[in-house]
């Protein structure tokens, strides 16, 4: 789709290649044994060698999935690969002296992400003294430290990468059981180079995400072909052997024939300039070596094999002479390296890879050769094997994609599909497997506002596709309880022959268009000026000026629209009443254009406040209607909106329109993927339908309708430069807000007891207005204390205490700090216990108690929103004592006092919270009140220190401004009392508080979350025994998550078997039954994320 706008893009380090662009990536299939294959024509460096590739997994649970192998005569070889319990596998093995490994490495976690990428190096120096240096292991810059297996090579060890054996990208020799399934990009082999992270990517600064980044070697390689053996001179005799010095080898060296003779290397042109260093590796301590005729230094330690001497380091010059003298036998020279490149006789290397260095893109695809090209200077081409580039059959057997780390698209997901379906091939290829089941094949991502299209080629067994099943929106909402894990909401196309339809057929290609990129229909809704509005027309004083609409009699103002039947309209519009204390006569809303009666309208509203009013209303009539406000209040109007929401889903059938089908009644402010539904009537495939589909990683076989692009993450930040999708905010997937860095608003803290002295935690990126902190090795009570309360004052979530005074964190600008305390510092050794603490961010700490009446601005300190006193009245009919308000985090405390009769309250927020937690803080053995609305609308309650049930609280609830008591309850308002609120609203791509249905399967439940989770609080709405578990990522940096603590109980941290995985886009249940995923019980859920969703800035999560 075409555009002037300019997308959304994060800056920071572009000079490090914020920008670069990955432009392919190469597909390999399981099935059908595809991989690459180079014969290197000569042995190089088998010490120190990187190997850096970006993959996105198809299959899970496979064995040997081979992503690299060199193999010596079927027995000696390296490997890397993707195990049969997903875990990550490097090791060497030879056949000499029996067989062994000669190294091993198998990471304790495991990659079970197929949403998105993983970046994984590894580096290898068999030189270095200490082992631990010899092999390392990176994933998306950071190095891997856990393994359930890590066994070094031996110093020197010679591995066998870099022979002249057979090197296979894809699948072992050994054949299609070592076949991987799923993508590569970008491919780098370093020959002679052991690189960190750093050369291959970046930490993006604001968001936190590892990024690839334009490869530019930091220092120029000086190997230009020279044969720099011919070099070499010495001051008495011969040398003997001079090339070995420039072999690639540090092991080989050559030798003088004269014992004390001094071999002096002088490099021509000028000699070699140099940024950083010169080393060089020479044999035993009674060596010594100086550059340019220096003062000589000795291999001071060196054993027999010798090791890297600097003669240079970190300092820049030209190298023009080095001169080695052994003290009393003959004098050699192993190898010289400038600014980490070896020497190497007539190797011309402008890229730096080494003699068998490549680097593979894969953005040729004129032809399959073309698609092996090395994009190095060393031109090691790979020769593909099953490969292919074909856009026949609607290109489902074309490898060549442009689904990469810098533009992921979705696939369908296979941890999302349970009983009766199947995925493959590299997640595009979907089927139904068991007899009469009904499986839901949903992709990986939701659709934000935009014009999105995606086509399905389908197929069926002998006797064609199901009867039954068909290309389906699936809305992101809990499951039906079955073990399908069914979408309970779908809008589609029916698929089948029955009834008259004329079917799919067999060998169909369906295309898929979605339109939910909600129209604006007021042309002028920020009264930027005063046309587009009729003013006054029963005589009143409206005005329009500054960007609101202004009345201070009685009249109307209006604008006209066009409706058509049956599709929802939704109007949202901001009045400020400050300053009337009596709402008097103020309706808006839908009506006819003779102002004869409203279709739907709003005239309910808080005096002496801020309303934010939202009217949806389904049209009953195509044609013009106005959007009329009649008041005679004194008030203002701005951000008046009218949004046609319904969505449209049109259907293709081989590039014709698909009959009549189009569905013009799908809720377009809900969040939907992309999904297919099959049935078999039989347990053969006669009656099986296959989908295999085409995101738009691929060629579309048929151009999309005008104005339609492929769902992927640039096209989805290029519809968002687009400003009129900003401020979706009513149950939709866009909120407007853009949270890039979660760290920001919140984060956990892992932390240990000082030894009798106070602990300081400086690692926040925020000052704490919440902080909730546990002991992990102890049974301890947890800690809640929050600004508004003040140092020290505690609350505890495992008992119904009140609250106390017990010494805890103090919040800091970036942290907190602890002083000797028996709960949250305890004296003895230091380490000796262990804390986490989940800290958020409100809008700071108010310094005073409110004393305003309703009606006025509060008191100056009493109230902070966003880190500043209030400046406008609160919405409702009592005020807080004390508020503060993170309104971009959805996240506010509130501190007020019961009256034990009806009130409304205000929450700070700008759209009604999804929970709020409510504690007395005088009540004695009051528990803890949890509020949501999540689960069907109602306001429900469960106890935050109980395992109970979840029941109906009889409160309407919340609005976007205000909590409505309407009675009294010993939990949250009972006459005198004094009480703390916290309230969270879910802010997509940041945090969600959502319900998810168990499946009681051990392969559990998936929920689409929108970003990369680091904290989740999980609850049974249904079982009453269930306790309230916590999980988060610095407990638990790997997959599988298994460490937890339980908010009801003062029990220490515990580690479950299986439990759940973190991924980029959600997280799934990795266990059976239990209390998180048994009986198809509906289960609470509230996660904040590590790293934002936020596609409209290009964000993708990494894969964990």
């Amino acid at each position: 789709m075409a555009r002037t706008t300019i997308p959304h893009v994060i800056t920071e380090d572009s000079a490090l290649g914020g920008n670069f662009d990955i432009e392919r990536s190469c597909t390999f299939i399981r099935p059908d044994n595809n991989y690459y294959y180079r014969n290197p024509s000569t042995d190089s460096n088998r010490k120190t060698w990187t190997y850096s590739c970006w993959y996105k997994r198809g299959l899970l649970t496979y064995s040997l999935g081979n992503v690299f192998e060199q193999k010596q005569n079927g027995q000696n070889y390296d490997v890397s690969f993707f195990r049969d319990d997903d875990k990550f596998e490097y090791h060497g093995y030879t056949s000499s002296g029996g067989n062994q490994y000669t190294h091993r490495f198998v990471t304790t976690q495991k990659f079970r992400d197929i949403s998105s990428w993983y970046h994984i190096i590894i580096a290898v120096d068999t030189t270095q003294a200490t082992a631990s240096n010899r092999v390392k292991i990176y994933l998306n810059g950071s190095q891997i430290t856990n393994f359930d297996i890590a066994d070094y090579p031996s110093q020197n060890f010679d591995t066998f990468v870099n022979t002249t054996q057979q090197v296979r990208l894809g699948m072992g020799q050994a054949g299609g059981s070592q076949a991987y399934d799923g993508y590569m990009s970008e491919i780098w082999h370093y020959d002679g180079r052991q690189l960190e992270p750093t050369h291959f990517g970046y930490t993006e600064s604001q968001s936190g995400i590892w990024r690839p980044k334009k490869i530019e070697n930091t220092y120029p390689s000086p190997n230009n072909g020279t044969t720099w053996s011919s070099h070499l001179t010495v001051n008495t005799g011969s040398i003997s052997a001079a090339s070995n010095a420039f072999d690639n080898d540090v092991l080989s060296f050559n030798a003088s024939s004269a014992n004390q003779a001094v071999i002096t290397f002088t490099p021509p042109s000028g000699g070699i300039a140099y940024q950083n260093s010169v080393r060089i590796w020479l044999r035993t301590d009674t060596h010594k070596a100086r550059l340019n005729g220096g003062t000589y230094v000795f291999n001071t330690g060196a054993s027999v094999t010798g090791q890297w001497m600097y003669l240079a380091n970190g300092t820049s010059g030209v190298l023009q002479t080095i001169d080695v003298q052994h003290s009393s036998s003959q004098t050699a020279i192993n190898a010289i390296e400038v600014d980490g490149y070896i020497l190497v006789d007539g190797l011309n290397d402008t890229d730096g890879v080494g003699t068998n260095g490549f680097h593979l893109t894969f953005r040729e695809n004129h032809n399959t050769t073309a698609m092996g090209y090395d994009y190095s200077a060393r031109g090691n081409n790979f020769t593909p094997s099953s490969m292919s580039v074909s856009n026949s059959t609607h290109n489902i057997n074309n490898d060549s994609v442009i689904d990469t780390p810098t533009n992921n698209f979705p696939t369908w997901n296979i941890l999302r599909t349970v009983v009766g379906g199947d995925i493959s091939r590299a997640n595009l290829y979907a089927q139904t497997t068991q007899y009469q089941t009904y499986p839901d094949h949903f992709s990986t991502m939701m659709m934000p506002p935009g014009k999105w299209y995606c086509e399905y080629y389908i197929t069926g067994g002998a006797n064609g596709p199901t009867v039954s099943g068909g290309v389906y929106l699936f809305e992101d909402q809990p499951a039906s309880a079955n073990a399908n894990q069914n979408s309970p909401t779908t809008y589609g196309t029916y698929g089948g022959t029955g009834g008259g339809a004329t079917g799919y057929g067999s060998g169909t290609l369906i295309g898929f268009a979605y339109d939910n990129k909600l129209k604006e229909l007021i042309i002028n809704p920020d009264f930027n000026y005063d046309g587009d509005w009729v003013l006054d027309g029963e005589g009143g004083t409206w005005s329009i000026a500054n960007g609101k609409a202004t009345n201070s009699g009685a009249g109307e103002i209006y604008t006209t629209i066009s409706v058509v039947n049956n599709k929802t309209y939704l109007m949202t519009v901001t009045i400020d009443f400050t300053g009337d204390s009596s709402v008097d006569n103020t309706s808006i809303g839908f009506i006819d254009t003779g102002n004869t009666s409203y279709y739907a309208s709003d005239t309910s509203h808080t005096p002496n406040a801020i309303n934010n009013v939202s009217i949806e209303w389904t049209a009953n009539l195509t044609g013009n209607v106005r959007a009329r406000c009649y008041s005679s209040d004194s008030i203002s109007i701005t951000n008046w909106s009218v949004k046609e929401v319904d969505a449209t889903a049109t259907f293709y059938k081989n590039g014709s329109l698909y009959g009549t089908t189009q569905r013009t009644d799908v809720p377009g402010m809900k969040s939907y993927c992309f999904g297919a539904m099959g049935y078999s009537y039989n347990p053969d495939t006669d009656r099986k339908i296959f989908y295999n589909a085409n995101f738009g990683q691929k060629p579309f076989s048929y151009t999309p309708p005008t104005g339609y692009v492929a769902l992927c993450s640039k096209n989805i930040a290029n519809e968002f430069a687009d400003t009129t999708n900003v401020g979706i905010t009513t149950g939709g997937s866009y909120s407007g807000k853009v949270i890039i860095r979660p760290q920001r608003h919140f984060d956990t803290v892992l932390y240990s007891n000082g030894g009798g002295s106070a602990v300081n935690v400086n690692t926040l990126e925020f000052k704490p207005d919440l902080i909730w902190v546990k002991s992990r090795n102890a049974n301890a009570n947890h800690g809640l204390y929050d600004s508004l309360r003040g140092d020290n004052k505690r609350i505890v979530s495992d008992l119904t205490n009140t609250e106390s005074t017990v010494v805890g964190p103090v919040p800091s600008d970036s942290g907190f700090s602890i002083a000797g305390s028996s709960y949250y510092n305890p004296s003895g050794s230091a380490g000796s216990a262990t804390f986490v603490a989940w800290c958020w961010k409100a809008g700071g700490a108010p310094t005073t108690t409110n004393s305003a009446s309703v009606g006025s601005v509060p008191t100056a300190g009493s109230v902070k929103i966003d880190g500043v006193d209030a400046t406008a009245p609160l919405a409702g009919t009592r005020y807080p004592d004390k508020m503060s308000v993170n309104t971009k985090a959805g996240f506010s405390i509130v501190k007020y006092s019961g009256t034990g009769s009806a009130f409304t309250l205000a929450h700070g927020l700008d759209r009604a919270p999804d929970v709020q937690l409510v504690k007395t803080l005088d009540g004695a053995n009051v528990s803890w009140m949890f509020y949501t609305k999540v689960y069907d609308g109602s306001q429900d309650y469960m106890f935050l220190d109980q395992t109970n049930s979840y029941g109906h609280s009889g409160f309407p609830g919340t609005t976007d401004t205000i909590f409505n008591f309407t009675n009294a309850s010993t939990y949250s308002n009972t006459n005198g009392r004094n009480y703390i609120m916290y309230n969270w609203a879910s802010i997509p791509g940041y945090s969600k508080c959502f319900v998810y249905t168990a499946n009681n399967s051990s392969n559990g439940a998936y929920f689409h979350c929108g970003f990369r989770p680091a904290f989740i609080m999980i609850k049974s709405m249904n079982n009453s025994s269930a306790p309230w578990y916590i999980i988060d990522n610095k407990r638990n940096p790997e997959n599988e998550c298994r460490i937890s603590l339980k908010a009801n109980t003062n029990d220490s941290e515990v580690t479950d078997s299986n439990f759940i995985d973190f991924l980029s886009n959600g997280f799934k249940m990795r266990t059976s039954g239990g209390y998180v995923n048994n009986s198809y019980h509906r289960i609470f859920y509230m996660a904040f994320a590590e790293q934002s969703g936020k596609t409209e800035y290009n964000l993708i999560t990494n894969a964990r």
